[in-house]
């Protein structure tokens, strides 16, 4: 049965690029299959269909807005990379997936695919189990020993219980610090290395934290690939590990900051935007979350991240990430040449979150 892909966050990074990598494929179990972004502007539905996508203009927070889109176009599946915190947007995207399974009955499955974030499994961001891997079977029963009020933790075990309440596969894909230029149709970079590179030329200064961290990491081309396995197996038949068991770290790699920031150091006094090749220390957590902007309360969680989460899934699926530590840190000088055409200041991505001054 041909099944029906939403993608929401479809102007974004991830979003924009796993878009464009699954409207390429025209073959197999891909002949048929619709593909719709979600956007939230008029003026991007526009954008999108001159591109020659479907785009519809989506308030995921409108309940009835959310049902319509999922029964009027057959969405089977939603990929779900517009935020990985508000919960009234997986509540209702799930629940009408939910609507859509009743009209199906047992024929076939509807899935719900989330962007999450795979540094919840720190020390930082206060997980105390140690090395984490997502081939634990009770990876979720941890989560929920927790008890705390971690947004995205909360948002985690909330899919789970909307899955299980309306009879939804679900998986929760551990996204990694994603580097690299996206292909899709709106956003072309992350948010991290930007930010750093943006404070560097806002001081004309290279700075690091106090600590180095090595932070679990993927090209967003092989995150994009990743997402394309995943759909193809479902398109396919089968059914991935989903549910309690759904859990997938998208971490093809780590790297050290302080690596990182020697060689943007270097590059970027060659370009002559900063003053010198050194890299100072911020005089602290709350003066570097600052300048990065970052949150005060996460800027550990965000730039510390030194937990050791070991990716199973992906790989027994056959994910082959093309990226490594030694490629990544050859390809510093195309970060700051991307961050140089595409950035556009300061993400508002974190202000779900908190203020980031206290």
């Amino acid at each position: 049965m041909v099944q029906n892909i939403l993608i929401t966050g479809a102007g974004g990074y991830i979003g924009g690029n796993v878009l464009n990598d699954l409207s390429a494929r025209k073959d197999g179990a891909f002949k048929d299959v619709k593909i719709i972004a979600s956007v939230r502007q008029a003026a991007q539905v526009d954008q999108f269909t001159k591109l020659g996508f479907n785009a519809v203009q989506l308030d995921a927070t409108d309940t009835r807005a959310v049902e319509d889109v999922v029964l009027k176009h057959e969405i089977d599946i939603v990929i779900h990379t517009a935020g990985g915190i508000e919960q009234t947007q997986v509540v209702n995207l799930i629940h009408a997936l939910g609507a859509r399974q009743k009209s199906l009955g047992e024929a076939s499955k509807t899935y719900f695919i989330h962007a999450g974030v795979v540094t919840l499994f720190t020390p930082e961001n206060g997980w105390p189990y140690g090395r984490a891997t997502d081939a634990d079977t009770d990876i979720f029963e941890k989560l929920k020993k927790l008890d705390d009020q971690h947004p995205i933790r909360i948002t985690a075990l909330k899919i789970l219980e909307e899955g299980q309440k309306h009879n939804v596969q679900t998986l929760n894909i551990g996204i990694p610090l994603v580097y690299g230029t996206g292909t899709g149709p709106g956003r072309k970079i992350s948010v991290n290395i930007p930010a750093m590179i943006r404070a560097s030329k806002d001081a004309r200064q290279v700075f690091k934290f106090e600590t180095d961290a090595r932070p679990p990491v993927a090209h967003i081309q092989d995150l994009s690939d990743l997402y394309v396995l995943l759909i193809e197996k479902i398109l396919q038949g089968e059914t991935p590990p989903q549910g309690e068991q759904g859990y997938y770290f998208a971490v093809a790699h780590q790297f050290s900051y302080w690596d990182l920031l020697s060689g943007l150091a270097k590059s970027l006094h060659q370009l002559g935007l900063v003053d010198d090749e050194t890299v100072k220390t911020w005089p602290s957590w709350e003066a570097g979350a600052d300048a990065l902007g970052f949150p005060r309360a996460f800027i550990k969680g965000i730039a510390g991240s030194e937990g050791e989460m070991i990716a199973v899934k992906p790989f027994q699926l056959g994910w082959k990430p093309k990226w490594d530590e030694k490629r990544f840190l050859e390809s510093i000088d195309e970060e700051i040449a991307a961050a140089e055409k595409f950035d556009t200041g300061k993400t508002s991505i974190f202000e779900v979150l908190v203020p980031s001054k206290a």
